[in-house]
């Protein structure tokens, strides 16, 4: 932008200084001198100015940080069965996915459950919780 400005305003210029050198000299080839140099102006100008294209180039999209398969892939040893007061309960043992599941941490909170047993308190994963939220035992 600022440079367009720039060459519209030398061209201007010049022009407007030609234009009071050529009335105040008197000749007959005052016309064909205004139109070289105007000519020349112009040559000028699109020299300065160069090429206003910018190139772009452009790099590929990195491709989508999508978990990797064996990542939603839990240790079918961890499924565990406890008995509560109110019956049996099938669970993913947390200390169990701790010592065979990389990803551990990452494992929904919402799916986390607390089970009081007689040999006390036990944690784990409902499994339909992780079925919902795209893990799978190992087969």
């Amino acid at each position: 932008m600022a440079r367009n400005f720039i060459k519209t305003l030398v061209i201007a210029t010049v022009f407007v200084s030609g234009v009071s050198v050529s009335s105040a000299r008197a000749g007959q080839n005052e016309l064909g001198e205004f139109l070289a140099a105007t000519i020349f102006m112009f040559a000028i100008a699109n020299a300065l100015g160069g090429d206003d294209v910018v190139v772009e180039t452009q790099r590929p999209n990195p491709p989508a940080q999508r978990p990797s398969p064996n990542r939603r892939v839990l240790p079918k040893s961890c499924i565990k069965t406890f008995v509560t007061q109110q019956g049996s309960v099938r669970t993913f043992e947390k200390s169990c996915l701790q010592r065979q599941y990389r990803y551990y941490r990452r494992l929904p909170e919402s799916c986390e459950q607390t089970l009081w047993t007689s040999k006390g308190i036990r944690n784990g994963y409902e499994p339909s919780c992780l079925r919902r939220m795209g893990y799978r035992a190992r087969k």
